[in-house]
């Protein structure tokens, strides 16, 4: 399979998937079901060091986690903050903590979702897609490291990066998903509240007659057509 092509040598040294340095849940999720299926330690082994290799890309200050590294030792990070890739390392996390019982992936799998119920989120609940990796006044983005690395307070001084506040059906069905399962993992019932307001935002906006959503939410009447042309059909 796909997945299955890109569990190489990789994971077996810096953790992570084939080629791509992307946070991805998939691959990590399929590593731990062939481990279990099998009794296959090396796929659990390296399903646990890309565990590991994701904490260095966690924002411990502001919350949330970056998308990617450019190199396969994890140092040049690429600061932009997607809520599909965060709700991916939560579930990676979630593996971690059911593997290893270790805390400490519970207390990781939260700073995520600091960001995402703090910056990400709408007021109704729902989910924006992502935060660019950049602040306005911050002017050499070669050294945006350095402001990452700055406490909150001082960040603002730079402003904050923005956000595409773009609400995708499919998105937020990821992180609804990650939030759900963190309440069924640790068995506290606030990300679960999260998880159930995001979706009754989503179905009051967007579920159609025939129970289908829409995959954005669109004011037709904001749509002009000069001439009779074919339906307008929406995703």
């Amino acid at each position: 399979s796909e997945v299955h092509s890109v569990m190489g040598e990789r994971a077996s040294v810096h953790g992570g998937w084939g080629r791509q340095t992307i946070i991805r849940g998939a691959p990590s999720r399929y590593a731990r079901l062939r481990a279990s299926a099998r009794s296959d330690e090396a796929n659990t082994a390296a399903a646990l060091r890309t565990a590991n290799a994701y904490v260095g890309l966690l924002d411990e200050i502001g919350g949330g986690i970056f998308l990617e590294t450019l190199d396969a030792e994890w140092t040049q990070i690429l600061y932009e903050k997607r809520a599909r890739q965060e709700s991916d390392a939560m579930h990676v996390f979630l593996d971690a903590y059911e593997q290893s019982g270790d805390d400490i992936w519970l207390s990781r799998v939260a700073t995520i979702a600091r960001h995402l119920t703090e910056t990400m989120r709408r007021a109704d609940g729902a989910f924006y897609i992502y935060q660019e990796d950049h602040a306005p006044r911050w002017r050499d983005r070669t050294t945006i490291g350095d402001y990452f690395a700055l406490s909150v307070e001082d960040r603002l001084e730079f402003g904050s990066p923005p956000i595409d506040r773009a609400v995708y059906t499919d998105v937020n069905a990821d992180v609804i998903g990650a939030f759900a399962r963190w309440s069924e993992v640790s068995g506290e019932s606030a990300p679960l509240e999260v998880a159930t307001r995001a979706a009754h935002a989503l179905l009051e906006e967007r579920q159609q007659e025939g129970g289908w959503m829409l995959h954005i939410a669109v004011d037709l009447s904001l749509i002009h057509i000069s001439e009779p042309t074919r339906p307008l059909y929406i995703s």
